[in-house]
Order: C-alpha cells, then sequence, then structure tokens
C-alpha cells in the first residue's frame, strides 16, 4: 500500500501513541468503525503497541493520519513520552505535528511563504471577525484535531452564520455585498452565463458544509479530507468578507447584514 509513512516510522510512531490498555485499543477500533477490517485484514496479536502498528500499516492513508492525530490527543495529556520520539518518527516524512489551541494537529507540512500566509489570515480572522464567529471556528478545529469530521464541518458552518447580524442568514449577507447599487462583489444572477463568480464562491464553502456535515445523518460520514477541505474554504471565505467589510467602510457603504463591529 503506498504510504506517506515507512514501515519503520510506523512502527516507532505506535511505540509512542499506542495506549496502556488493549480495551483502549478496542475503543478506538469502535471509534473509526474498523471492526470488519480487524475480523479480517487484521493480525491483532501482541502489546498495544503492536495492535496499533497493525491498524496503522493496515487502514488507508488519509485514514491513517486521523487515527495518528487522535492518538495523539489522547495520549500526550496523560504521558510525557509521546512528543519526542513521535516529531523523532516524523522526521524525513511529509507530514508535521502543529500544537494549536485546539489540540494537535498533523498536517501536510508546506513551505515558508505558504504558511507565513496562512499564519497572517488567521491572525487577521482571530482579531476582526466576530467573536462568535471565532469561537466556532476554534471547536471547528478541535472536532477535527479529534476525528470528528461531521461535527468539525457543523461547526465550520455555524461560524459564516455568525458573521451576520440579527436573523440575517449567511447567503443573504452575500446577496447584499452583490447588490447591483452597492457592487462589492459578483454573482452569475448578473450575468445569467453559468459561471462562477465572488458569490458562487463565497456561498460554496456554506453549502458544502450543510450537505456533508450540518445534518444528523452525516455523523460519522466525513472524512478527514472532506472537513480539512472544507474548513480551509470556510477560513478563506471569511477572510474574503471581512476584507470585503474593510472595502466597505473605506468607501463609506454602509451594509446592514453584516456583523463588522471589529474591522479597524
Amino acid at each position: 500500500m503506498a504510504s506517506e509513512l515507512s514501515k519503520a516510522q510506523l512502527q516507532r510512531i505506535s511505540g509512542a501513541v499506542a495506549p496502556y490498555r488493549h480495551t483502549e485499543v478496542k475503543q478506538l477500533i469502535e471509534w473509526f468503525e474498523l471492526e470488519e477490517m480487524a475480523e479480517t485484514e487484521m493480525e491483532l496479536d501482541g502489546s498495544t503497541s503492536d495492535k496499533v502498528y497493525e491498524i496503522l500499516k493496515t487502514v488507508d492513508v488519509e485514514r491513517r493520519r486521523e487515527i495518528i492525530q487522535y492518538l495523539i490527543n489522547e495520549e500526550a495529556p496523560l504521558r510525557v513520552d509521546v512528543l519526542e520520539p513521535l516529531e523523532d518518527a516524523l522526521q524525513g516524512s511529509d507530514l508535521e505535528l502543529t500544537d494549536g489551541v485546539d489540540g494537535y494537529e498533523l498536517i501536510k507540512a508546506v513551505s515558508g511563504p505558504a504558511q507565513q500566509v496562512k499564519t497572517q489570515q488567521r491572525s487577521y480572522i482571530e482579531e476582526y471577525a466576530p467573536f462568535r464567529a471565532v469561537a466556532f471556528l476554534e471547536r471547528a478545529r478541535k472536532e477535527q484535531a479529534q476525528g470528528r469530521n461531521a461535527n468539525a464541518l457543523w461547526h465550520g458552518r455555524n461560524a459564516l452564520e455568525k458573521m451576520t447580524t440579527g436573523n440575517w442568514h449567511y447567503k443573504e449577507g452575500l446577496a447584499e455585498l452583490a447588490k447591483q447599487n452597492i457592487g462589492l462583489i459578483d454573482r452569475e444572477q448578473h450575468h445569467n452565463d453559468g459561471r462562477t463568480y465572488d458569490y458562487e464562491l463565497l456561498a460554496a464553502p456554506y453549502n458544502y458544509c450543510s450537505t456533508i456535515g450540518a445534518h444528523p445523518q452525516n455523523v460519522g460520514s466525513a472524512s478527514a479530507l472532506q472537513a480539512m477541505t472544507g474548513l480551509v474554504q470556510v477560513e478563506q471565505a471569511i477572510h474574503f468578507v471581512l476584507k470585503t467589510g474593510e472595502e466597505a467602510n473605506d468607501r463609506g457603504i454602509t451594509l446592514t447584514r453584516w456583523n463588522f463591529s471589529r474591522l479597524p
């Protein structure tokens, strides 16, 4: 199976993050709904470390990262011997461990300039977005870090909803920005050509989070990749909207559907 981690790395990671009790490995299998795979494809003998290694080498790459991240956040607060050997094991891979306010995340390493842009955008959002929007974003990241992907997307949708005032819907706020007498963003409705403009771009994260993560029947169904992609788009949309709010302030345009009270 193609992997971003070698067998030796997986063995070292398993030794670092494996829980002490065998019952916790059983709970891990149940949490990630791996019962059928455990019966047919895994040889779950030996120590808890051996069992975790067997799980990690059997599942696909996406689920593997999800499980490792889950175990890090379960075990690191309880033991001092988790992080250093884990970081050593990740050396030479394209993954890195980050420590945020919502827990540890195992992410694809990005280049210095790209990471700087991401950090700047996140800092901007935390400084100028409404407090409740920021709180929901933080909760979304925490849910993602714990492998609760549908919940993460649901909280991402809530973050977008908290960008508006009163009972105004997020997409009603976008419609205000796209009004022809305001003209802060464009939309397909003005052209009737089936193409994607600002409105459609900014509405897409809300629609996606609603489809994949907002409804009870979706609990447990969203993947780590879907949660990561959805939340990236949510943050980008919030950043775009806040910058548009700054433009509105500069142009003396009064907007009634958005909470831009923290903008400079």
